[in-house]
């Protein structure tokens, strides 16, 4: 993997990000039922979300965006190299890519490379401008509060990653996983990959939760129960950006 990283540019550019807004001056001051106080405190909380916005966000849209290799982070034509040092295709999209459902997400993210990577370069900076000398309280009556940041998401390595738009049922996990796990670099090597974290949407939720909490499960003919193989597989994560 490292090999094959390293015959491409690819650099994650930082981007600044600011939030500002603007108060009337006699809001605040005849604020008695405390409603502008939540509202800095919702401004903040959406400070601390932007994170998962901006990995899963780009998670969502990894079908279509670049990653790398120049091919859309989840698709079937990654190019490797065989033994015979010929390039050939690998998929990291378990099923169908032009599946209908709502896509779900296998990700190993414990080792030093990953395949998400999130810098922050300059963390959150809170500023209220309510000084009486502010330019905007003196002249304009008004109590400006912003943040400002700079940061970004980005692609690592696809390898650790493998996404289905097929139906979440246990069939389709278990093929993603072996997928996955079973993964080989340049030349045939064996990775080695352990993925550790199920990342679903809202609408797959409790799909997901019976998939790896569940001690039972109905057998393949459907007229009795085994053993759930999957229960404590992976880490489940519901994600709200997706």
């Amino acid at each position: 993997m490292v090999h094959a990283i390293g015959n491409h540019g690819y650099t994650i550019k930082n981007r600044p990000f600011e939030l500002t807004v603007g108060v009337p001056r006699t809001a605040i001051e005849d604020d008695q039922y405390g409603i502008y106080a939540p509202l800095m405190t919702e401004m903040g909380r959406a400070v601390d979300a932007h994170p998962d916005q901006l990995v899963f966000g780009l998670l969502k849209a990894g079908f279509e965006a670049l990653c790398y290799d120049g091919k859309p982070f989840f698709s079937a034509e990654h190019p490797v190299l065989n033994e015979r040092d010929k390039v050939v295709s690998q998929s990291n999209i378990t099923g169908s890519p032009a599946a209908a459902g709502p896509a779900w997400y296998v990700l190993e993210t414990r080792r030093a490379i990953r395949p998400l990577i999130y810098q922050n370069r300059k963390a959150p900076n809170f500023v209220a401008l309510t000084a009486e000398t502010d330019d905007n309280v003196f002249n304009r009556s008004q109590y400006v509060y912003g943040v400002d940041a700079r940061r970004n998401a980005g692609f690592g390595f696809w390898q650790l990653a493998q996404a289905s738009k097929e139906a979440l049922t246990g069939d389709t996990l278990k093929a993603a996983i072996t997928a996955i796990e079973t993964r080989t670099g340049d030349k045939g090597r064996p990775l080695g990959i352990a993925p550790n974290l199920l990342v679903v949407p809202k609408a797959l939720r409790w799909q997901a939760t019976q998939l790896l909490n569940s001690d039972l499960v109905p057998n393949a003919a459907g007229t009795a129960t085994e053993s759930n193989v999957l229960k404590g597989a992976l880490t489940l994560l519901v994600a709200d950006w997706l």
